[in-house]
């Protein structure tokens, strides 16, 4: 159940934010994730934070900046910060594009445009 609310949330916020805004997207994703508890953490997946940031998460932003010749560097503690957990997901989802997120958060893939 858990998992289709992520899914018609995310996708909802896909289509509104396809101008480039991610804050409404940050704020559903965090309602689904933690219901806006920013000291939720997860010690199944080793989660943490408002959007339950994984470490593999944090390691594959990394890469990405790096082959982009970033200097920015996070580590997964980054992830209990306000700002710098906003950061990450910025940069995450400019490097990864919009409809790819649904994906990458393992969720039921985006197949085709909704619109």
């Amino acid at each position: 159940m858990r998992k289709i609310l992520t899914v018609i949330v995310l996708v909802f916020c896909i289509i509104k934010t396809s101008a480039g805004n991610l804050k409404e997207l940050i704020e559903a994703m965090a309602w689904v994730e933690t219901r806006n508890d920013p000291n939720k953490y997860n010690e199944k997946e080793k989660a943490i934070g408002y959007l339950q940031i994984r470490p593999i998460m944090i390691r594959e932003v990394k890469r990405l900046l790096k082959i982009e010749g970033s200097s920015t560097r996070y580590i997964h503690e980054h992830a209990w910060d306000e700002e710098c957990f906003k950061e990450i997901f910025r940069d995450w989802a400019r490097l990864n594009k919009y409809k790819k997120i649904a994906r990458e958060v393992q969720l039921v893939p985006i197949t085709r445009d909704p619109l």
